[in-house]
């Protein structure tokens, strides 16, 4: 018998490969504007993209003074000219696009789907990861989405999980885990709401805030195991 009914799937950076299709959305946009592209912007961009979720998460802005801020702040580090939520937009579009998926995805959704209620839940924009689901292969496997911006709340809020739970027809905390890569939004997230959770860890990055977790997984292969008791792919 397996060990949980409802497995809540982090998007990015544990189903899908958003390092690529950010990458790959990102010089769409700058070619767009006639703007030159390298790693040195990208990295620029992760770096003030990333300070920004994180203040998101933490409740200090909001999602839409975020989306304009982050390209407005890249604008500006680079002497360019150009409107600031019209990159945010054109860059939205082209990251709609891309589903590329890590390691391990579609077969592990595949194995778990048939016993288990797959969701997804994500932090990210709506409409993108919408889309970017139902251009991907796992899509037939996932029976439910949930986005912060649906919520009302943001992973590691309570309230998202509330929701996901109660859009999931859930009611039973102890037979839902969650499964991302965040430690704080998903992993703390979690361990705070009263489910079970999971690291997903393929770096092995260290643990430093000794955030608690139940299971650890450097790989999406070992997930069946922890879901079906000797059970693996």
């Amino acid at each position: 018998m397996n060990k949980f009914d409802l497995i809540l799937l982090d998007a990015d950076g544990t189903l899908f490969d958003f390092d690529r299709a950010e990458d790959f959305a990102l010089g769409r946009t700058f070619a767009h504007y006639g703007f030159s592209y390298d790693a040195e912007v990208r990295d620029s961009y992760r770096t003030i993209n990333r300070r920004l979720w994180q203040d998101f998460d933490q409740g200090k802005i909001g999602k839409p003074e975020l989306l304009t801020a982050r390209f407005r702040r890249l604008l500006d580090q680079y002497g360019l000219a150009a409107d600031a939520a019209a990159c945010n937009n054109y860059y939205l579009e082209q990251l709609a696009a891309g589903s590329q998926l890590l390691d391990g995805a579609l077969e592990v959704c595949r194995r778990l789907a048939g016993s288990c209620f797959l969701a997804i839940a994500t932090n990210g924009v709506s409409g993108t990861q919408k889309s970017r689901l139902a251009q991907s292969a796992i899509r037939p496997y996932i029976r439910q989405i949930i986005v912060s911006e649906d919520a009302g709340f943001a992973k590691p809020h309570a309230g998202f999980f509330e929701y996901a739970l109660r859009l999931c027809g859930q009611r039973e905390k102890s037979r839902t885990i969650i499964v991302g890569d965040n430690l704080d939004a998903d992993i703390a997230g979690g361990a705070d709401f009263g489910i079970a959770t999971c690291w997903y860890n393929p770096a092995g990055r260290p643990n430093d805030r000794c955030v608690a977790c139940d299971y650890v997984i450097r790989s999406l292969y070992e997930l069946p195991g922890l879901i079906f008791p000797a059970d693996a792919l």
